[in-house]
């Protein structure tokens, strides 16, 4: 015990923060990240094209906000994107 405490192991060890067990980083679990969620979510849209079965609502929430999500993302990477300025200008009716 000695040897341990000369060469200063244990007591730089105790005052590391992150090596106590009341000291841990706050886990938040978002229901939109769970795999479980979101293969079922798919299989109900699945399920709603194929066969046309209605879907939950809260299931309909989580796809929005998944899109909403992704969406969000697409703006802040490319930022405002015209649609319409993409569209051949070949469609019109003549």
């Amino acid at each position: 015990m000695s040897a341990r405490l000369q060469t200063g192991l244990e007591s730089s060890l105790l005052q590391r923060k992150d090596t106590q067990m009341n000291i841990l980083p706050e886990i938040s679990i978002d229901p939109l990240d769970d795999p479980f969620l979101r293969e079922s979510d798919s299989q109900a849209v699945q399920n709603f094209v194929d066969k046309g079965q209605p879907i939950d609502p809260a299931v309909r929430a989580r796809i929005r906000a998944r899109a909403d999500r992704v969406r969000e993302k697409c703006f802040h990477r490319h930022g405002f994107v015209n649609m319409a300025h993409l569209l051949p200008r070949t469609t019109d009716d003549e």
